[in-house]
């Protein structure tokens, strides 16, 4: 039943992001010549083919910087359409932001190299969250609280992951100043500052592109 059924489903999830996909095609086409054209443009630009994305992260992450643009306009509709649209655009900043699979990874002996690769990968995903901020002109404190605490809880995740690369990596490493600059660069992630978030994942990210360097 479950093998016949899943065609069935994306079949359906195929047809809403079609839907998408039609609707802010529409918007872009009739805010043209318009203070609306460039953000419509955008908005389009990240639901154009959302059908045919494969990687169920990808959709989502495209979903939610349309959303964050879209807030740009809310405060300018009329009344009663600010009302309904306002609400349901604050429902997607409240959306759970800690689906990103980067701390889902561990770390065993023998997968060291594609496991740091993936981790790799996942937090450069996480690192656009601070230039898709920027662009529509948000900061950390303009989030919802469900994605604040969400990212308290990432950056918990990131002092676990650090011990992780403290207790299993640098003990396969050999003894170079390669290695000492790991070490200390790891001491010094540790010992920063949760609010400062996303300086903590860049430096996570340089600590494994060195650590990459050296195996």
């Amino acid at each position: 039943m479950l093998e016949r059924g899943v065609p069935i489903i994306d079949k359906r999830i195929k047809e809403l992001l079609e839907g998408i996909e039609a609707k802010a095609e529409k918007f872009c086409v009739e805010s043209r010549q318009t203070p609306l054209e460039e953000i419509s443009r955008s908005v389009y630009g990240y639901t154009k083919g959302l059908w045919d994305v494969g990687y169920t992260l990808d959709v989502e992450a495209r979903l939610n910087k349309a959303g964050l643009l879209l807030q740009n306009i809310c405060t300018i509709l009329p009344e009663q359409s600010m009302n309904v649209i306002c609400s349901q655009l604050s429902d997607i900043a409240e959306a759970d932001l800690y689906d990103y699979s980067v701390f889902k990874l561990k770390l065993r002996s023998g997968e060291i190299v594609p496991t740091l690769r993936g981790i790799q990968t996942e937090l450069n995903k996480l690192k656009t969250i601070q230039t898709d901020l920027k662009n529509v002109g948000l900061s950390l404190t303009e989030l919802g609280n469900v994605q604040h605490h969400d990212l308290n809880s990432l950056n918990e995740d990131i002092n676990s992951l650090a011990g992780e690369i403290e207790t299993k990596v640098i003990p396969e490493l050999p003894e170079t100043s390669d290695t000492q600059i790991v070490i200390e660069k790891l001491q010094d992630l540790k010992q920063s500052k949760g609010d400062v978030w996303f300086n903590r994942v860049a430096a996570l990210s340089s600590i494994i592109s060195l650590v990459l360097t050296i195996l």
